[in-house]
């Protein structure tokens, strides 16, 4: 099974791959990635190289945290995730859709006013929804993708 882009992501690179591929190396050991976003160049590089190393970077603290989830609690993040989806499923288009907007008008409200401790404490439906965990450090790691991807 090929990895493949998670989320779509702006100025995301699947459209270019061709011509980016175009410029890879004969061999790639060790990747390094400064700005991951959707990581379709990432995923691309995998998939065809299998390099020893990744190294993986973004200024968007929250998406390294989601590739960090993924690493390290990916089968606790598949079943949050098939249970929101079969939530989902058992409601109507309108009430999906309610439901979608006011978690995102809230989560949005949450960024915007901080992030603090007090503020996620005070939501847990909101937290139930969009788990949040506070970010490793990010800069510079490695991730091994022999137990990651």
């Amino acid at each position: 099974m090929l990895a493949k882009p998670f989320v779509k992501w702006v100025g995301g690179k699947s459209q270019l791959l061709e011509e980016i591929r175009e410029k890879y190396p004969s061999k790639i050991e060790k990747y390094c990635e400064p700005f991951v976003g959707g990581g379709a160049v990432l995923f691309d590089v995998l998939n065809r190289y299998q390099p020893k190393t990744v190294l993986i970077n973004d200024i968007n603290k929250e998406l390294i945290n989601t590739y960090t989830q993924i690493k390290n609690n990916c089968s606790e993040m598949i079943v949050q995730l098939s249970e929101l989806q079969d939530n989902y499923k058992s409601h109507s288009l309108e009430e999906n859709k309610a439901f979608f907007y006011e978690k995102r008008t809230r989560y949005n409200e949450l960024k915007v006013n901080g992030n603090d401790a007090e503020n996620l404490e005070n939501d847990a439906e909101c937290m139930e929804i969009f788990e949040l965990r506070e970010p490793e450090p990010y800069y510079g790691r490695d991730l091994d993708i022999d137990d990651t991807w």
